[in-house]
């Protein structure tokens, strides 16, 4: 610190005190963000095993972009828990997302509508689980 310079030093460490616990909370949050996306990945990776062989299944290169777009989701989004109106406007995001990116143009809607069916309820499992 500098003593020649008192307001400056008494500012400076006014900011340290103002933004560190910000800093600290931003940073919690993204690793709680973390949690809940690794967490949806796995449930994903599960279910989409479940299904191989059967109608539904992804493939690496599908399942890959889906979670691309999911994890941009949630690390954007907010932490806490989401109303139903904001719920569909997350599913609908991703859903319009998933639509429009070229690894996933092939599968269709109902199938696309399947998977954020059980991405919703496994969401839900790993934001209580963080």
């Amino acid at each position: 610190m500098n003593l020649r310079r008192p307001a400056a030093t008494l500012m400076a460490a006014t900011a340290l005190l103002l933004c560190g616990p910000a800093h600290a909370s931003a940073e919690s949050g993204n690793t709680q963000r973390e949690k809940i996306v690794t967490c949806v990945n796995a449930e994903m990776e599960k279910e989409n095993s479940a299904r191989k062989g059967r109608d539904g299944h992804l493939t690496d290169v599908q399942l890959k972009a889906l979670q691309r777009i999911v994890d941009a989701e949630v690390m954007n989004g907010p932490l806490k828990k989401a109303s139903d109106d904001e719920q569909k406007k997350i599913l609908k995001r991703i859903e319009t997302a998933a639509k429009k990116d070229k690894d996933l143009q092939d599968i269709p809607t109902a199938t696309i509508d399947r998977i954020l069916a059980e991405l919703k309820e496994k969401g839900a499992y790993c934001e209580d689980r963080k």
